[in-house]
């Protein structure tokens, strides 16, 4: 609570595949069952970093800063 609330990010327009860990764990039962193959487990939606950044801030309910390291 002494320093004002400042985030240092690096690149926010990366897209991710985030997927429930129930669902993958599923999957992997599934698979295991099957026995062979390959398989890719994920939700098949990518969300951008940043999406995910400003839900978790909405969240706190503080007003942070963030600032984007280029490096």
């Amino acid at each position: 609570g002494k320093a004002p609330p400042k985030l240092l990010v690096g690149n926010l327009d990366a897209k991710r595949d985030f997927s429930d860990v129930r669902d993958i764990v599923s999957g992997y039962r599934l698979g295991a069952e099957k026995g062979e193959g390959i398989y890719n487990l994920g939700s098949g939606r990518s969300v951008a970093i940043h999406e995910i950044l400003k839900t978790l801030i909405d969240a706190s309910g503080l007003t942070v800063t963030v600032e984007q390291d280029p490096a």
